[in-house]
């Protein structure tokens, strides 16, 4: 069930972020996430298998987190080189008083460039968001000011 606050992030996101036509030529990322993605790309063109990831992105402005998990496989070149998907949850879709109500997932597929730029098509609403991101160790940031933060963290590699 879709509520109030849900409804404002999703399109607080879309003005936020804009609702895009991507080229990954185009990416502003910085080269800290090089090293990264080529690993990462290697691992997976190389060996086969899924990375799992967990995705957080909360704004500053409203009261509401979104986190979801999934899987990235290679999608077997540039310019994005991988693609996953994954279910989406938000804070405020309650099971009670449990927020994160899995039975109200909406449903995302992420893409990875080689630069470290994140895409993210939403299967649910019918948009888009780019990231250029900063990476550390295996996680990838943004951090936009008076807007808000996204992080997406590799786990393991698995077949």
């Amino acid at each position: 069930m879709m509520t109030q606050r849900t409804l404002r992030f999703v399109l607080g996101l879309a003005m936020m972020v804009g609702v895009t036509v991507v080229s990954a030529g185009q990416a502003r990322a910085d080269a800290s996430c090089s090293s990264l993605v080529t690993s990462m790309a290697n691992q997976l063109n190389q060996h086969g298998g899924v990375y799992d990831f967990e995705l957080t992105i909360h704004r500053t402005d409203t009261w509401l987190v979104e986190y979801s998990a999934g899987t990235l496989r290679s999608t077997g070149g540039a310019p994005w080189v991988v693609s996953g998907t994954a279910n989406q949850l938000f804070s405020d879709r309650k099971a009670g008083n449990q927020r994160f109500n899995a039975n109200a997932a909406d449903t995302i597929t992420p893409f990875i460039s080689s630069t470290g730029q994140l895409y993210i098509f939403y299967n649910t609403w019918n948009f888009s968001t780019t990231w250029d991101l900063s990476c550390t160790g295996s996680t990838f940031t943004a951090n936009v000011p008076g807007e808000g933060i996204v992080a997406l963290t590799l786990h393991n590699w698995h077949l």
